[in-house]
């Protein structure tokens, strides 16, 4: 019996010394929180761009990797942000991207931004580059007055150092764009997810629409390196991988 009550005594004072172990209770006074998992950012789906049907045979890029020497500096080169067949934009006056590597300030000051019609004698645009340092860079057709005419094949050209323009420069580099009114399909798309505009016009093959929706967004979430996963897939799929080491934001 005496056992018994010793027994009995014991328990009830552990249960009642003993601390609580239900989940929801708090930790105790001085504890550590536990640290609660970083929010992730979203990612992001790589852009997929489906080449139209218009775009014809490849090579109508030029890229201007043969810079050497001369006026543009040692291992100057400018590749254009374009495919290697006739690349598509719903906007008359679209943004046309570039890459420009290398190439001595002097030669900087003479980087020549051109666009031409070919039925024309004249150069539709002819211009000095804004910002010619190294990096990716964007030019603004609405900047300088332009709107392209819907059909028209427009070749681009981008032209490094020398005294001439295009191939008579030290580096050159030309890519092809047509102006096109945008399908039903395409505003149907757009119009019932507007947050996925980049990938929309990727795979409607609207290439320059699709790189400058990328690009706004680089610029706009600098911290989200899916933005810039989202640009590295595009040039990938048009054989400009390579370039892709370093460069400066749009």
């Amino acid at each position: 019996m005496r056992f018994q009550l010793a027994v009995l005594s014991w328990f009830t004072i552990w249960a009642v010394s003993a601390p609580a172990q239900n989940a929801g209770d708090a930790p105790p006074p001085g504890a550590a929180a536990p640290a609660e998992a970083a929010v992730q950012p979203a990612k992001r789906p790589l852009l997929k761009y489906a080449a139209p049907k218009s775009a014809g045979s490849m090579g109508l890029r030029v890229d201007g990797d043969g810079g050497s020497r001369g006026a543009g500096g040692m291992n100057a080169a400018i590749y254009l942000l374009a495919p290697e067949g006739e690349a598509l934009t719903t906007q008359k006056q679209p943004a046309l991207f570039y890459f420009q590597r290398g190439g001595e300030k002097a030669a900087q000051s003479n980087l020549t931004f051109t666009v031409v019609d070919p039925s024309q004698a004249a150069p539709l645009l002819k211009a000095k580059a804004e910002n010619p340092e190294p990096g990716f860079r964007r030019v603004q057709l609405s900047r300088h007055a332009v709107e392209l005419t819907p059909g028209v094949r427009y070749e681009w050209r981008v032209s490094l150092g020398g005294e001439g323009e295009g191939r008579s420069s030290d580096v050159f580099a030309s890519g092809v764009i047509r102006y096109v009114e945008p399908s039903p399909e395409l505003i149907k798309a757009l119009e019932a997810a507007p947050g996925k505009r980049a990938e929309i016009y990727a795979e409607h093959g609207i290439w320059y629409d699709a790189l400058e929706e990328v690009s706004n967004l680089i610029l706009a979430e600098p911290q989200n390196t899916e933005w810039e996963r989202a640009r590295a897939s595009l040039l990938e799929q048009i054989g400009l991988g390579r370039i892709l080491e370093k460069g400066k934001g749009p």
